[in-house]
């Protein structure tokens, strides 16, 4: 019997070897190189086997190997964060290894800046021709920015505008409202997102992440560059809109989450012709959601259309579109008389999830805007950047709670202000001349710019009482009669029709010398004409108009400590406001541009072939030239003073491979300093301690691949919007779970784990509850 086991056993094991011979044999290896246009070889970059769970990531040598690929027809694609997948399809005999060598589009220096850093580092993309107006990297660079990248707003399933800037350190994230959200705190000064591609841009409440590639984040005052007219002392928010490239490829998502959010997406790219110098692409957008509270919603549409053309090596032309609508409930904002005794909002007698703005009363708006660039190589040193922009909002009918006020700490009255309509138009002609050149040894880029703005403003607008809300009594009426409202707005006689139009005219120069291989120095200038033509309100005009003339300087240093590693920096930055003059009762009384001077200095980092990214700094921003009121004048005066001076640290980290972290934390002591009665002494409104963390793995090679898991956590501390009540800190934080593959990503997240109660600083809203975000991405 024993002997009948021995051989049993003997044809088993020979049968298994035959068997694994075989297969072995049947098995096949795919391998090969990725290089780029110039030749030099591609690391990092992901090579697939489509529908199997086979892949791999090219090694510095632009090398990859796949191995046990079963014989038959397969497709194989490249991708990378930023770069134009490849598609290859290929036939596999059994036992065959197979060369398959890809070539990409970039150049190595394009991939250096583009794919490597998104693969090691993905979300420290920071080369951009925005910030300095010039090509500059960052460690060049004396100002301190930060870059939300179109990877991040991917991998964070991006729904609102608002969680953008959850990322950013230093920065208050607005509210998460139905309605809006674009305002901001930075170093201690309200602002808002009002530029778009380095243009003017006046978003008004809307706007939709789904045709933006990144968001350029500049910290302190930026008149120098981009003007008075919009942004704020604190600094500025560049929207930086997506551009075709030159294959077809795209992405179709669909997000659904509480509270009704149903969301679709769609990128598609397309070239035109057989070169691919003329390209399509077209970003659009349908969103739908309700609110947690008992009332609110919003429903917006967003198409974006742009076309590149470039006729030869040295010219580009791009001519881009983007349409947006909105239909939501109306703002609603408060504010607290002198019989409320609470200190903070969150001992107000008030339900968290009850509206006091009711569904009703609606906000219907359209923001649109045409954007037009030419860039033209002159020659090896000399460039020609010429941009067009103009931006239209209409309001057919807009209706605000402006002026809702508690009287106690239950009870408020509110008013209901209408526009009817509203509408707004702005029109900008930017030409930039860029030179790069040496003078002897000593390399200069030049930037010569010009700039002519033009705003104007037309509205119509009344305001009513309405009643008045207990908001803790569940029988207190919170919805309105429509029809009641209107016909209350056609009794009210003092309607008040407004236009206003200003035209600035601007011209700057800015040049970066390179004293040594590490030491560079900046110097720029910028002149403002500043034309404000007579308001009429009501057919009466309200002045003669008034110019104010502006000039605003900059100046920084860098020194690299460590070539193209660590960066000591120092700059002096400037930014103005202008002022309207006002009427003392006999006479018109001008006055100055507002002035705020900042100084800063610190460090910047980018180590370990990029797996670590670091900015520290110090700034102290002193406003002069501020207008303030008196009991004893009619007008105001111009002597007062505000100060904001704070520390700022950002570190975006790759420790191992699949690992990121992002990591901020800002404090702020910003106040009025020199100011109307009741304000001395006071907080600007701004938290003084902000910080934010984020964190996500990703499994990036085996039978897992595509597989990850995020946290992400923000702090934003106690601030006094409206003194003496004050917003509670608070403490919220998300977690998500994504798979993603080379044709689609699948992703689940959610906000506020721990169900935390907490205000926005500018509207004191309670902000959303525990929620969830489920999304589905195609990409073809």
């Amino acid at each position: 019997m024993m002997t009948h086991y021995k051989y049993l056993s003997l044809l088993t094991i020979n049968m298994l070897f035959f068997f694994s011979a075989v297969f072995g044999q049947q098995s096949s290896s795919i391998y090969g190189k990725v290089t780029t246009k110039d030749g030099k070889p591609a690391s990092f970059i992901t090579i697939s086997v489509e529908q199997t769970k086979r892949g791999a990531i090219s090694n510095e040598k632009g090398e990859y190997t796949i191995k046990n690929i079963q014989p038959g027809s397969w497709v194989i694609s490249t991708s990378a964060v930023g770069i134009a997948g490849q598609q290859r399809k290929i036939l596999l005999i059994g036992g065959q290894n197979l060369e398959v060598n890809f070539v990409i589009n970039e150049t190595a220096q394009q991939l250096k800046t583009v794919t490597v850093n998104a693969r090691l580092n993905r979300f420290a993309e920071k080369q951009s021709d925005n910030i300095a107006r010039m090509p500059l990297s960052d460690l060049e660079n004396s100002q301190v920015y930060n870059v939300v990248t179109n990877s991040l707003m991917k991998e964070r399933t991006i729904t609102n505008y608002s969680e953008v800037f959850y990322n950013v350190p230093a920065v208050s994230p607005p509210s998460i409202t139905p309605s809006r959200g674009n305002e901001f705190f930075m170093r201690g000064f309200y602002g808002g997102a009002e530029f778009k591609d380095g243009m003017t841009y006046d978003a008004g409440e809307g706007e939709d992440p789904v045709n933006l590639e990144r968001i350029e984040i500049l910290k302190g005052p930026s008149a120098t560059l981009f003007g008075s007219a919009n942004g704020s002392f604190g600094g500025i928010i560049n929207n930086v809109t997506k551009i075709p490239f030159d294959s077809l490829g795209g992405s179709f998502s669909y997000s659904i989450g509480s509270w009704g959010l149903s969301r679709l997406t769609l990128d598609f790219n397309t070239p035109l012709n057989k070169d691919s110098t003329l390209r399509f692409r077209i970003n659009g957008a349908r969103h739908w959601e309700n609110s947690f509270e008992d009332y609110g919603f919003k429903h917006t549409y967003t198409v974006a259309p742009t076309i590149l053309y470039k006729p030869n090596s040295r010219l580009t032309f791009r001519l881009s579109g983007e349409f947006y609508s909105q239909n939501s409930t109306m703002w609603q904002w408060y504010s607290f008389g002198p019989d409320v005794t609470i200190k903070n909002i969150k001992d107000l007698k008030a339900p968290y999830s009850r509206s006091a703005a009711g569904d009703q009363m609606l906000q219907q708006w359209s923001d649109n805007r045409i954007f037009g660039e030419a860039d033209y190589k002159l020659s090896g040193h000399w460039k020609s950047t010429t941009k067009f922009t103009q931006g239209f909002y209409y309001r057919p009918q807009s209706y605000y709670m402006n002026g809702n006020q508690y009287i106690n700490d239950s009870t408020m009255t509110r008013w209901i202000m209408g526009a009817r309509p509203q509408l707004g138009t702005t029109t900008e002609v930017q030409q930039n001349f860029n030179g790069d050149f040496k003078i002897g040894e000593l390399r200069n880029r030049l930037l010569i710019g010009l700039d002519v703005l033009s705003q104007q403003y037309k509205s119509s607008f009344v305001g009513v009482y309405q009643d008045t809300l207990v908001m803790n009594d569940p029988s207190s009426l919170v919805n309105v009669s429509r029809e009641k409202i209107i016909n209350s707005f056609y009794m009210v006689p003092g309607e008040n029709h407004y236009i206003s139009v200003f035209y600035d005219y601007s011209a700057y120069v800015s040049d970066v010398l390179n004293i040594t291989d590490r030491l560079t120095a900046m110097a720029s200038l910028r002149f403002d004409r500043y034309d404000n033509k007579n308001s009429v309100n009501n057919g009466i005009k309200q002045s003669d108009g008034y110019q104010q003339n502006a000039l605003s300087p900059k100046f920084g240093l860098v020194y690299q400590v460590v070539k193209n590693e660590v960066s000591l920096f120092a700059n002096y930055m400037n930014g103005f406001s202008n002022n309207a003059p006002q009427n003392d009762g006999s006479k018109m009384v001008t006055y100055k541009p507002s002035q705020a001077n900042q100084w800063e200095g610190g460090v910047k980092m980018d180590l370990f072939q990029g797996k670590l990214s670091s900015t520290l700094s110090y700034y102290n921003i002193d406003v002069k030239n501020a207008l303030r009121s008196i009991p004893t004048s009619q007008i105001s005066i111009q002597d007062g003073t505000e100060k904001s001076k704070g520390f700022e640290a950002e570190i975006i980290a790759n420790p191992v491979k699949g690992l990121n972290l992002m990591a901020g934390y800002g404090y702020n002591d910003a106040k009025y300093t020199r100011a109307s009665e009741g304000q001395q002494n006071l907080s600007l409104g701004s938290p003084k301690n902000m910080a934010n963390f984020y964190g996500s793995y990703k499994i990036l090679n085996g039978i897992c691949q595509g597989l990850g898991v995020s946290f992400g956590a923000n702090y934003i501390g106690e601030s006094s919007f409206q003194y003496p009540v004050m917003i509670p800190s608070y403490l919220t934080c998300n977690a998500s779970v994504m798979y993603d593959r080379p044709k689609y990503n699948l992703s689940f997240k959610i906000n506020n784990l721990s169900d935390e109660k907490y205000w926005s600083w500018n509207f004191i809203q309670p902000q959303p509850p525990r929620n969830f975000v489920a999304s589905v991405t195609y990409k073809f």
